[in-house]
């Protein structure tokens, strides 16, 4: 899968489990069943919208820096465009803590129904993730600490998953006219 980012794919080479890896085949087939049967939604989240979705560094707390994420073409993914994704969005927000560096990831995906939405979160879900729904939208949200020689330490934190929920509670305001 094109959209997977590297630190997937280095999971991946060291043994772990990859975003790629995680979808399956019955996955991708469901998924195009749902595309074909599910009403598509107007377009409430093109990519403007989900941009405003985030947070800023400001918004996101004055100890926050934030790193942006070159934005995935889901046009020129085939994969994506069959499971109904119409954009995503990634913002990394870091900080240094006494153990070394805290990282929030938030994303945000829209499909193009609410059934692929349901499915793509039963679908997506991993143990060090929390992943939030808001109609045809998917609020993902992740953490971790490193430190120097130490392997990153994955936990959700409570003020990233704080983050999170403002995101969703934002992107919810914008999709209710």
């Amino acid at each position: 899968m094109s959209a997977c980012r590297a630190e997937d794919r280095q999971a991946a080479a060291a043994g772990g489990r990859s975003v790629g890896r995680m979808i399956s085949r019955t996955t991708v087939a469901l998924l195009s069943v749902l595309s074909a049967a599910a009403p598509a939604l107007g377009d409430p989240s093109p990519p403007l919208f989900l941009e405003r979705s985030l947070l800023d560094a400001g918004e996101a707390g004055s100890e926050w820096s934030v790193v942006e994420e070159t934005p995935v073409d889901t046009a020129g993914d085939p994969d994506l465009v069959e499971w109904g994704v119409r954009a995503q969005r990634t913002r990394h927000y870091t900080r240094r803590s006494p153990s070394g560096e805290q990282v929030c990831s938030i994303e945000l995906w829209s499909f193009a129904s609410v059934a692929q939405a349901d499915v793509a979160h039963v679908h997506l879900a991993y143990p060090d993730w929390q992943i939030l729904r808001e109609g045809p939208l998917l609020v993902m949200i992740r953490s971790l600490t490193r430190a120097p020689g130490v392997p990153p330490r994955r936990t959700l934190f409570a003020d990233c998953a704080a983050m999170g929920e403002k995101v969703r509670a934002r992107a919810a305001g914008m999709l209710r006219p």
